[in-house]
C-alpha cells in the first residue's frame, strides 16, 4: 500500500468533489428555497459534473498501477466519505445518511468509471507497476 499516495489522492479527489458540488448547492440554496421549480435536468447536469470530476481523479490514480489499483481508488473514496461525514457532523451535529445516499451512488459509479478506465489505459500503454 502507497499511504503516500493514497493521502494526495484522497485530498485532491475530496477537493474537487466539494468543489464541484459547489454549483449545486448555489441552485439549490437560491432558487429552491424560494419555492421555484427547478427543471431536474439541472440538478442531473450538476451531478453528471460532479460524477466526472471524481472519474478523472480516479483515473489518474489508477492508469499507472498495476497491483491494488481497485483497493486504492476504494480507499480513496471512502477517506473522502469519512471526511464528508464527520465535517457534516460537526456542522450539523448528526449524521444524516440519508441525504448523502446519491453523493455515494455518485462516488461509486466514478470509482468504478474511473478505475475502469484507469485499468484499459495501462493496458493500452504497456505501463508497468510504479
Amino acid at each position: 500500500m502507497n499511504w503516500a499516495r493514497i493521502a494526495k489522492y484522497t485530498f485532491f479527489y475530496f477537493i474537487c468533489s466539494v468543489a464541484s458540488g459547489v454549483p449545486l448547492g448555489y441552485v439549490m440554496g437560491r432558487y429552491d428555497s424560494t419555492g421555484e421549480m427547478i427543471p431536474s435536468s439541472i440538478y442531473w447536469s450538476f451531478i453528471f459534473l460532479s460524477m466526472v470530476v471524481e472519474a478523472t481523479i480516479i483515473y489518474f490514480l489508477v492508469k499507472n498501477q498495476k497491483k491494488l489499483a481497485f483497493i486504492h481508488a476504494l480507499i480513496v473514496v471512502l477517506f473522502s466519505s469519512l471526511i464528508a461525514s464527520c465535517i457534516l457532523y460537526l456542522l450539523t451535529g448528526e449524521v444524516l445518511l440519508d441525504g448523502w445516499q446519491i453523493d455515494y451512488v455518485c462516488m461509486f459509479i466514478a470509482l468504478l468509471f474511473g478505475v475502469a478506465l484507469g485499468k484499459h489505459a495501462t493496458k493500452s500503454s504497456g505501463v508497468v507497476n510504479a
